[in-house]
């Protein structure tokens, strides 16, 4: 029998419905209420946060510690397809096995991979996976995205402030999850840099830029320091267990 991994991560899909929208709330989400009441839930945090299964829409991703938890996920989603009428989509479904090289086959026909990518981040078996393609995802949309604008007529000021809403953007919301490694906040820095100058010799240092106005600069971020300063705040916000997502739930 093939080895249990430390955690199974399943993302399920259904087909979409014009009737099948679920709010946040699991209160009333009926596969994430019945989902959360049957699994064993998996400890996400050094102070006792627990959780077992997240939903947004159609879709629901499941953590399972144990075994027995496949045939509850498979009844679970049976009892729902029975009584609306929606059905899962195992071609849009994955597994991923955290922490371990296999897992059984799940009755749901869900397939095995070896990445799984989820609200936008790219998760692998391991950590260190995880954070590589993020980040080698993340980076490679910023250069795709710095490559259409180029070509776009933008004066200087508008180029900086492009780089500092717009392709900045998604950088920010992946530093709150996972740690980018130093290599690719130099390739982001190079990138918006690129675009502010068009591809010519930079004019002034990238240290110049990142100063405030009122001393010469354009307020550019400092990518490196910056994706800390987002991780940072995020950690801080799960040690303390306070969240407007927590509250709001």
């Amino acid at each position: 029998m093939a080895p249990w991994p430390a955690l199974s991560l399943f993302r399920v899909q259904f087909d979409r419905d014009a009737h099948l929208v679920w709010p946040l709330r699991p209160l009333h989400n009926p596969p994430l209420r019945t989902l959360e009441d049957r699994l064993t839930e998996v400890s996400i945090a050094t102070r006792g946060q627990r959780i077992s299964a997240l939903a947004y829409a159609n879709d629901i991703t499941v953590f399972q510690s144990n075994r027995e938890d496949i045939e509850k996920v498979h009844h679970a989603i049976r009892i729902y397809e029975r009584a609306t009428g929606a059905q899962l989509n195992p071609t849009k479904s994955r597994l991923l096995a955290v922490g371990g090289s296999s897992a059984p086959i799940t009755p749901l026909g869900i397939e095995l991979f070896q990445q799984v990518t989820i609200f936008g981040v790219t998760f692998g078996s391991a950590v260190d996976a995880t954070v590589e393609e993020s980040s080698t995802r993340i980076t490679n949309v910023v250069r795709a995205q710095a490559r259409t604008a180029y070509a776009r007529n933008l004066c200087l000021t508008h180029r900086v402030q492009y780089v500092q809403t717009y392709l900045l953007a998604k950088i920010w919301y992946l530093a709150q999850v996972l740690p980018t490694p130093t290599r690719h906040n130099q390739q982001l820095t190079t990138t918006c840099t690129w675009l502010i100058w068009k591809g010519a010799t930079f004019r002034v240092p990238t240290t110049t830029l990142q100063r405030p106005k009122n001393q010469g600069g354009w307020a550019l971020p400092d990518i490196a320091l910056k994706c800390r300063e987002l991780l940072l705040g995020r950690m801080w916000t799960f040690a303390a267990q306070v969240s407007a997502t927590a509250a709001f739930l």
